[in-house]
């Protein structure tokens, strides 16, 4: 297992560096998020669709308005590949509402994510894009991270943090890794995110790109 860690602050903070969690066939990145304190109720919403939003909307911008160029090329992915993504929010959320053990640290349950189309946009153009150019990190050769793709895909974002994975064969498997991981584990139970992308492409890829929106 190898792990790399930097700090940065985001918008307001003026702390230098980004933090990123790197193991072996999975990373996780996270933006800091000392000024958010607000503590998410820990009632689940189990009467939402937590996936509604994000379909059949996918390249919209944050407030509905004229599709985004930039989500063009992966508002139309395959059925199979947009249930797999379904099916991780999914299993994301159930570890989410009953509370998980990350590394040594504790979780308590905490809201269900709800799926936006942004971010799930974001996720599925960062998962395409280390098929295509044949690179697995966050930051992409272009120099974007994934709080900067989420921008582009027209999310406002207050906070922001990212897991990727290669190779899992199923969305069981590749939560299942995630949460076995203290950091991609922790991004997953965060109170700071109220909503999620999810994306998958080519058989291998897995993205998750958390935010909670600007106010």
């Amino acid at each position: 297992m190898l792990s790399v860690v930097a700090v940065r602050g985001f918008r307001g903070l003026v702390v230098p560096g980004w933090m990123v969690l790197v193991t072996l066939g999975l990373t996780a990145c996270t933006m800091p998020t000392d000024a958010l304190t607000d503590v998410a109720d820990t009632d689940p919403v189990a009467d939402t669709d937590p996936v509604a939003d994000a379909d059949g909307v996918l390249g919209t911008t944050s407030d509905g308005s004229d599709t985004n160029a930039y989500c063009s090329d992966v508002s139309d992915s395959p059925s199979t590949w947009a249930a797999f993504e379904a099916e991780v929010l999914v299993l994301t959320n159930q570890h989410r509402v009953a509370g998980a053990v990350c590394g040594d640290e504790p979780y308590p349950p905490v809201d269900p994510l709800t799926m936006v189309a942004p971010l799930r946009c974001a996720a599925r153009v960062h998962a395409q894009d280390m098929a295509d150019r044949g690179f697995f990190d966050h930051t992409n050769p272009d120099g974007l991270s994934a709080g900067d793709r989420a921008e582009i895909a027209g999310y406002d974002w207050w906070a922001w943090g990212e897991n990727i994975a290669l190779g899992q064969p199923s969305p069981a498997a590749v939560v299942a890794a995630w949460m076995g991981s203290t950091g991609h584990c922790t991004n997953i139970m965060s109170d700071n995110f109220t909503e999620i992308g999810v994306g998958f492409y080519d058989g291998q890829y897995w993205v998750q790109v958390f935010g909670r929106p600007a106010e």
